[in-house]
């Protein structure tokens, strides 16, 4: 039985109060929380929040006001850090359609960074928290523009693999933020460093970069240049290392950038049509089918119906800016199709906002009606009507989307219980 350490005549050893702090937090965060309050040394307050933070990643945020410096700094940021929980997918099979078999995609080359070893840091010696210290001269060395001091720092870090991981996946981020396109190679270097969080690092830097994203209703091309230059800076990266990846990777900005593109736009027309590259066709189509749906207070109306109203919106243009959208669009962005499954591998497939996966096609019709029905089971609540007509439908690939998405819906509406309606 555990008691509070002001109850106590005399404290349990450092190891033993840490060890009840730690098996608490599970079963009572609160009661967790108690005895952290009841320690007597702030040092010791540091090591078991840190402790407690790096086994519940995500869980602890309230936790981190209580440190200073630092240790707050690296508490925050491993709260808002959920691939920390992640699990990392197996190796995907092959596929005989185009796209990836998984979003979680790494390109076929080895560490760059691979010739960097542990750096010291003797001024964090002393510090409560060493592996925050070295957390921060790391960002630090990054924001600078020194990618290769801040990875030695990261892996002189003691204790798991894993930190020494994230602590290269945040200086790709300090990188990337501090520099944007113009330090791809750096930031793409240090994702590489980032061990099992490789491909999350490089999917954070994608959604970065989108961020420069004009709003769909743009009349001309000029706002699309700088969007245009970093599909032709990721190219110019990733094509002479590997290019399948530089294709996907291309694909996840403009995945990205169209969903922030419509999410600025008032209104949904098909301006980027005229701007953007072949590529970035199906993902217009996403963006346009979710915004269109929030956008609509009435939501009734068949497949047919809002095939047209999407084709519709597509066609339209506008001449003239509009304001920028004062209806922000909330990204509802469980994946669906995480992994191919037996038979899956010759659907052609695409990124999606969000990171995750959908369907594609290149008949343009098609690809529109698989936008409309990721973006309707995607809804709150979901437009499981029109999956359940599409289900229906004589185009096979609309049928296997619609049996596929519905089945996931009624699998969470039914809290998890396998049902799948893909042959149904």
């Amino acid at each position: 039985m555990l008691l509070f350490w002001s109850c106590m005549q005399a404290l349990p050893p450092a190891d033993q109060r840490q060890e009840a702090i730690l098996s608490r937090w599970p079963e009572d965060p609160v009661a967790a929380t108690e005895l952290i309050d009841a320690l007597p040394d702030p040092v010791e307050v540091v090591a078991v929040i840190t402790l407690l933070t790096e086994a519940h990643p995500g869980e602890t945020r309230a936790l981190c006001q209580r440190l200073d410096g630092d240790a707050r700094r690296r508490c925050r940021r491993l709260n808002q850090r959920p691939h920390l929980t992640a699990e990392i997918p197996l190796p995907a099979q092959a596929r005989t359609a185009s796209g990836p078999s998984t979003v979680h995609i790494l390109p076929d080359i080895p560490d760059p960074l691979a010739d960097v070893s542990a750096l010291p840091a003797a001024q964090c010696s002393d510090a409560v928290e060493p592996r925050s210290c070295r957390s921060h001269l790391a960002t630090e060395a990054a924001k600078a523009g020194d990618i290769r001091a801040a990875v030695g720092l990261c892996r002189g870090m003691h204790g798991a693999l894993r930190w020494k991981h994230e602590c290269a996946f945040q200086a790709a981020e300090k990188v990337i933020n501090t520099m944007r396109f113009d330090r791809l190679e750096a930031a793409g270097e240090a994702c590489m460093a980032a061990g099992d969080f490789a491909a999350h690092c490089l999917a954070h830097l994608t959604a970065t970069l989108s961020r420069q994203a004009p709003p769909a209703s743009s009349p001309i091309t000029k706002p699309w240049q700088e969007v245009i230059e970093i599909a032709a800076h990721l190219d110019t990266y990733w094509s002479p290392q590997d290019p399948q990846f530089a294709e996907w990777a291309i694909a996840r900005l403009w995945a990205e950038v169209m969903f922030l593109s419509y999410a600025r736009s008032p209104r949904v027309v098909g301006n980027p049509l005229d701007h953007l590259p072949p590529a970035a066709r199906p993902h217009i189509h996403a963006a346009a089918a979710i915004r269109l749906l929030h956008l609509s207070r009435d939501r009734s109306g068949s497949l047919a119906d809002w095939q047209g109203r999407l084709a519709d919106a597509l066609a339209a243009r506008v001449e003239a800016p509009l304001p920028l959208s004062g209806q922000p669009m909330a990204l509802v962005p469980v994946d669906y199709w995480p992994a191919d499954r037996p038979g899956d591998e010759h659907i052609p497939a695409t990124f999606a906002p969000g990171n995750i996966r959908r369907p594609t096609s290149d008949d343009i019709a098609t690809d529109q009606t698989l936008a409309l029905l990721e973006a309707a089971a995607r809804c709150d609540p979901p437009l499981e009507g029109l999956l359940v007509e599409a289900a229906a439908s004589s185009d096979e690939m609309i049928q296997w989307s619609a049996r596929r998405l519905r089945a996931a819906v009624m699998l969470q509406s039914t809290g998890g219980r396998s049902l799948d309606l893909r042959t149904q």
